[in-house]
């Protein structure tokens, strides 16, 4: 009947009836946005392709970063960040300082979570692992709990209220019992009179046998005390050879 309203704009080109209503509607094939985008807005940021006001929701999964537009996310996950170079994300608090942390994962450096801004201006690996070996650094202090480690724990200083060696261990320096280490590879100190160290073969309460041996600063005296669970003998050898026995009833044999 030629009425303009049969037909949808010059822009649009076509019957009315095929364009989307200004109330909303639904549409079919792809949809290509050749510009910027914004949601639940009047004005988009120049910055942005693509702004939402309000909550958005990806039912499904979704990948960002530069790769290679045909890749697909790896099953099972819902976020998968793939980049050239590193993949790298932040957290980051708008408050004050904009305290910030980057989760991140780089190939020939592994995983690292760094603070790169607020209370330090540095940018600090506060904890990463390493591509291949897993072998953990913690770049800061652990204040409290326990660490169970199946591997090496290296570095310049170990600090606690208890350690706790199921295996063997290798110490490159000096060790400080009781005190700070010195100049000897093993110093050991006690604060008032009595036994420094115990050497025991334990079998329970009841079976033992061990050195201990004692200092008094007041007596000017270092014991060496051999005793167990039934009496203890000292036995000096040379070479494997015995050359001294003491026995319990302090009888000596050469």
């Amino acid at each position: 009947d030629g009425l303009a309203s049969n037909y949808a704009t010059s822009a649009q080109g076509t019957l009315a009836t095929n364009a989307l209503p200004k109330g909303g509607g639904t549409m079919t094939g792809n949809l290509l946005v050749n510009a910027q985008l914004a949601v639940n807005s009047t004005t988009v940021n120049a910055a942005n392709k693509l702004e939402v006001h309000g909550q958005a929701r990806v039912n499904g999964a979704m990948m960002i970063g530069n790769s290679t537009i045909s890749n697909t996310v790896t099953s099972g996950a819902q976020l998968h960040l793939k980049n050239s170079g590193e993949a790298r994300m932040r957290l980051e608090d708008s408050d004050s300082t904009n305290l910030a942390f980057d989760i991140l994962v780089n190939q020939g450096a592994g995983f690292q979570i760094k603070e790169t801004v607020g209370g330090d201006s540095g940018d600090d690996v506060r904890f990463s692992i390493a591509e291949s070996t897993g072998a953990v650094t913690i770049g800061g202090t652990i204040n409290s709990g326990a660490i169970t480690s199946t591997g090496q724990i290296t570095g310049t200083e170990l600090e606690g209220t208890s350690l706790d060696i199921n295996g063997n261990a290798d110490i490159s320096g000096a060790v400080g019992i009781g005190t700070a280490p010195t100049s000897r590879n093993l110093s050991v100190f006690r604060g008032t009179a009595g036994s420094v160290a115990t050497f025991q073969h334990y079998t329970d309460a009841s079976n033992f046998a061990g050195l201990y041996i004692n200092v008094s600063q007041a007596d000017d005296e270092v014991v060496l005390n051999a005793s167990g669970s039934s009496g203890g003998a000292f036995v000096f050898q040379q070479g494997n050879n015995q050359s001294l026995k003491l026995d319990t009833s302090l009888n000596a044999t050469f």
